[in-house]
């Protein structure tokens, strides 16, 4: 999409002077001063939180965002605030381009209860509240969009519970809000959680431009899309399928080494050669299908892989300590998380594919002696040296 008109932004900075004024003043802040006793999130920190933690600096930088095109007002991104309003006042004066800034609305902290998302299931039904489903920041989450994402996983489920239909649980393999929700069930939280692609295993199956190959279908079996727009992607996704499998047919290797390499040149051939219905989200997956290949085979070679062990279950009898290559800190994190199948162990930071391979060995290992055990065939020094 083509943008129009586009409004400037601009970058400052606090000072050392804003900076002293702050430290100054840390003891009027409430999470400085015992009044609010909960977690900041991690990744928006407050100003005064960024100048305690990181004495060293000596600025840190404010964007200059307008609020909106038709009024004067910006956002000062970067340096949200729990500190009175006289402070505040202070302080944004000696940021360069601030002198004569007047505060429309001063910044403020809240503090707030939530439900240990453990409690949920993966369709967001609370496990023991029949028919009620939570989402957002009650589930110890932080941001817009990971509000929205259970949102919409909540309200479908809702809906599905309303008309007695079975839940709607989205994989983690398949986007992104699966990767969100399963963190949170499977693992809960300890900190405000918000989403970032580095949670992902599968992010090369998990882009932007094959969105509508992933969840098209899904969408219109939830009627959350009409017939004509399925019928849309429905036609879309077989005309990429036609031109990805007449390139991977192709004998001639310099011509598909030149699509490969240059992506641009090829675009106007390709859009002219479909009669203009290849859009540029499509020619992006077209790309990116031919371009990864080789690794995209080997990711979804390793979901069915996970798949086929996930239910996999650990024992809770399971020995961790004699288990030969699991490191202590893995071994601490299992202990502490205790995941229940190998599907939760792999969602443990830190957890590496050597460990979780070890883990399933060990369990199939432990459940077969324990059935030889139970059976008579099994002596009883090797049952319980696990």
């Amino acid at each position: 999409i083509k943008v129009e008109q586009k409004i400037p932004c601009f970058i400052t900075h606090t000072t050392e002077e804003t900076h002293r004024i702050i430290q100054e003043n840390l003891h009027q802040a409430p999470m400085y001063n015992g009044s609010i006793k909960s977690i900041g999130p991690r990744y928006c920190p407050s100003i005064e939180d960024k100048v305690a933690r990181f004495p060293e600096k000596t600025s840190h930088h404010v964007f200059v965002e307008p609020e909106s095109s038709s009024c004067d007002e910006i956002y000062p991104n970067g340096i949200s605030t729990s500190l009175p309003l006289e402070v505040q006042e202070a302080y944004i004066r000696s940021i360069p381009g601030f002198e004569q800034a007047k505060i429309v609305r001063p910044g403020y902290a809240v503090e707030y209860d939530f439900v240990l998302p453990h409690q949920l299931h993966h369709w967001l039904e609370l496990k023991t509240v029949n028919g009620l489903f939570l989402a957002g920041q009650i589930n110890g989450t932080t941001g817009y969009e990971e509000a929205a994402g259970q949102g919409l996983i909540a309200g479908i489920n809702a809906h599905l519970k309303a008309h007695e239909k079975e839940p709607f649980v989205l994989d983690r393999t398949k986007a992104y809000i699966g990767v969100m929700i399963d963190d949170l069930v499977s693992l809960s939280v300890d900190e405000p959680y918000r989403m970032f692609t580095s949670r992902a295993e599968r992010r090369l199956i998990l882009r932007q431009d094959n969105v509508f190959r992933r969840l098209g279908k899904i969408g219109y079996e939830l009627g959350l899309i009409n017939q004509e727009l399925y019928t849309k992607i429905e036609t879309e996704n077989q005309l990429v399928d036609t031109i990805i499998q007449e390139l991977r047919s192709h004998k001639d290797k310099a011509f598909l080494s030149q699509f490969l390499g240059n992506q641009e040149s090829n675009r106007e051939q390709l859009i002219w050669a479909t009669g203009g219905k290849l859009s540029e989200r499509t020619l992006q997956t077209v790309w990116a299908e031919i371009r990864y290949e080789p690794y995209l085979a080997r990711e979804r070679k390793e979901v069915e892989k996970t798949e086929l062990f996930q239910q996999l279950a650990i024992p809770a009898q399971l020995n961790l300590d004699t288990i030969p290559g699991l490191s202590t800190e893995l071994k601490q994190k299992l202990k502490r998380s205790r995941p229940v199948t190998i599907a939760q162990a792999t969602l443990i930071p830190g957890m590496t594919p050597a460990a979780i391979s070890l883990l399933i060995f060990k369990s199939r290992e432990f459940n077969r002696l324990n059935k030889k055990m139970s059976e008579g065939a099994c002596d009883e020094i090797s049952c319980n040296s696990f």
